[in-house]
């Protein structure tokens, strides 16, 4: 699972290519680990590619959690 760019501005994109299938849960959390923003999005082929909006979200680093199929994904995100 790739998210790009990484750091970014007011967006990131999330990729990943397998063969789950189903609902993508993205959640981006504080560093104290409060939820600030989650959504969810269908994945329906073997290639992923969708684009999440941080605009809302002030400069800083961020927990991003990735959830398919019973999988979690952890990755870092420093918005500028």
């Amino acid at each position: 699972t790739l998210l790009y760019p990484n750091p970014t501005a007011d967006q990131v994109g999330i990729q990943m290519e397998n063969r789950l299938l189903g609902t993508v849960k993205v959640s981006v959390f504080s560093l104290t680990g409060q939820l600030l923003l989650s959504e969810s999005f269908d994945k329906k082929t073997t290639v992923f590619d969708q684009q999440l909006s941080l605009t809302t979200l002030p400069s800083g680093l961020y927990h991003c959690t990735i959830e398919l199929s019973g999988g979690l994904i952890n990755q870092k995100i420093l918005k500028r």
